[in-house]
């Protein structure tokens, strides 16, 4: 969840980093000390999880288009006014905003250099 809600709160990469650093050495330290046998685990198990990082690149996306356009955070001339609906997160006035469509249009970008990689 912290690398989810990154884009709009940076602190969480360094909240991130120790929660995984503690995590790795206590884990360790586990497998060392206490655990007696070791779990039997395949190609397959790993394969799944790397198959899923494309998902989670596109849900940090999505919560970054959310979070960046938010127009207390960022404010910019609207560019598109044609862009959204009258709801309150994709709406013309927060959608349709300078930088925000430059941030669209990197993750297009990003999204165009996964599928054609």
């Amino acid at each position: 969840m912290t690398l989810t809600y990154s884009a709009g709160i940076p602190a969480l990469y360094a909240l991130n980093f120790i929660v995984l650093f503690i995590q790795y050495w206590v884990d360790k330290w586990l497998v060392f000390r206490y655990y007696r046998k070791t779990a039997y685990f395949t190609r397959h198990l790993s394969k799944s999880a790397v198959d899923l990082l494309p998902y989670a690149v596109l849900i940090h996306f999505l919560f970054g288009v959310v979070s960046y356009s938010y127009p207390y955070i960022w404010k910019s001339g609207v560019v598109k006014d044609f862009l959204g609906d009258d709801s309150q997160y994709f709406n013309s006035q927060r959608i349709g905003q300078a930088h925000v469509l430059v941030f669209a249009g990197m993750g297009a970008l990003i999204l165009l250099l996964f599928l054609f990689e």
